[in-house]
C-alpha cells in the first residue's frame, strides 16, 4: 500500500513538472522576444529604412520624433542626401547637428517613424551607436525581462494578478514638447516639516546612474539639514561611487510596493540630466526599474511591476 501511496505522488509531481514546464515554453513561443544588452541601457538591434543594422539604447524618458546617432555610424550608413541639415557643423569633441526628414526604425517587429535625427560625437564610453526616445513604446505593450535580458513588443498581453499595476500620467504642464513622457508617483517622502510629500518621478529607462535622480529644488524641500545641495540627488545612488552626502529614508512606495532603507545621495555633476526636466520631480531610473519584471503599456497609461530575483538590493516588503 505505501508503495502505491509513493508512485501516486511521483507521478502526480511529474505531471506538475511537466505540465509547469510545456506552459513556460507555450508562454515563451508565443511571445516575440528579442535580445538586449544592459551596457547599462537597454541595447536592441535597430533596423534603418536602408536596411542597415546598428545597435540603439532605449530611452523611455526622451519624448520626441528625434533618434539620437552616433556621427561616425550616421555618416558611414545613412544617405544624408535625403535629409536637412538645421544646424552647421561644429568640429568639436562635443559635435552636434541636427538633421530632419523621415527615417523608419524597426525594433523587432516594431516599426515606427522619426522625423529628426541628432548627430553627436560621443565619448568612448558612452552608449553603441545612439538611442531612440519613448516613440518606440507609443502604440505596443512593452514586456521587459531584466534577469534574462529579454524584450518584446505586443499588441495586447493579458497580465496576470502577480503584477501590480501602477499608474503613469503625462506631464503636469501642457509643454507638447514632452507631451509624451510618463509619470509614476511616488510617496513615502516627507518634507523638512514632517508632513507627507507626494512626488512623480519619470518613467526613465535612460537614467542609468540612479533609482531616483531628484531635483535639487524638490530635495530641499524634503531633506531637514543645513548643506549646501548641488545639481541632484539621487535615491539608490551607485555605492561605489561614494560621492555627496548621504541620507536614509525609511520607507519609499511606488504603488503599494514598499521599498525599506533606501539610500539618498547628494552629489555634484558637470552636467545635471534634470536641466531639461520640465515637469515632475525628478526620474525614475535603473537601479530600481531593474529589479522588476516590467510591462509597459503607454497606450493605457499603466506600469505593470513584479519584483525579480535583483531585488534584493533594497529590503522590499509589499
Amino acid at each position: 500500500m505505501f508503495r502505491k501511496i509513493v508512485f501516486l505522488i511521483l507521478t502526480c509531481l511529474c505531471f506538475v513538472c511537466c505540465f509547469g514546464s510545456n506552459s513556460s515554453n507555450i508562454e515563451r513561443d508565443s511571445i516575440p522576444y528579442l535580445s538586449f544588452q544592459e551596457t547599462p541601457f537597454i541595447v536592441v538591434e535597430a533596423i534603418l529604412d536602408n536596411g542597415v543594422k546598428g545597435l540603439l539604447a532605449l530611452d523611455s524618458g526622451t519624448s520626441s520624433d528625434k533618434i539620437t546617432l552616433d556621427s561616425a555610424f550616421f555618416y558611414d550608413n545613412v544617405d544624408i542626401s535625403k535629409f536637412t541639415c538645421q544646424k552647421p557643423k561644429f568640429k568639436t569633441v562635443f559635435f552636434r547637428e541636427i538633421y530632419t526628414g523621415d527615417m523608419s526604425i524597426n525594433i523587432g517587429g516594431n516599426s515606427f517613424i522619426v522625423n529628426e535625427i541628432e548627430v553627436r560625437k560621443y565619448k568612448a564610453t558612452s552608449i553603441r551607436k545612439g538611442l531612440v526616445g519613448n516613440k518606440a513604446f507609443l502604440d505596443k505593450i512593452t514586456i521587459i525581462n531584466f534577469e534574462e535580458k529579454l524584450i518584446a513588443f505586443v499588441d495586447s498581453l493579458a497580465v496576470d494578478s502577480s503584477y501590480k499595476a501602477i499608474p503613469m500620467y503625462p506631464p503636469r504642464n501642457k509643454d507638447t514638447q514632452h507631451s509624451t513622457q510618463k509619470f509614476i508617483e511616488v510617496s513615502g517622502l516627507r518634507d523638512k516639516h514632517g508632513k507627507p510629500r507626494q512626488a512623480r518621478f519619470l518613467f526613465d529607462l535612460g537614467c542609468t546612474n540612479a533609482g531616483l535622480s531628484v531635483k535639487n529644488t524638490f530635495i530641499k524641500d524634503i531633506v531637514n539639514e543645513k548643506k549646501n545641495v548641488t545639481n541632484q540627488v539621487s535615491i539608490g545612488y551607485d555605492e561605489s561611487l561614494n560621492k555627496g552626502t548621504k541620507w536614509e529614508i525609511d520607507s519609499l512606495f511606488i504603488g503599494d510596493i514598499m521599498l525599506n532603507n533606501v539610500s539618498m545621495k547628494a552629489h555634484s555633476k558637470e552636467y545635471d540630466p534634470l536641466e531639461a526636466l520640465t515637469s515632475g520631480d525628478g526620474l525614475l531610473g535603473l537601479d530600481i526599474l531593474r529589479r522588476f519584471h516590467l510591462i509597459v503599456d503607454y497606450k493605457n497609461n499603466i506600469l505593470y511591476l513584479k519584483p525579480n530575483n535583483n531585488y534584493q538590493k533594497f529590503e522590499l516588503s509589499q
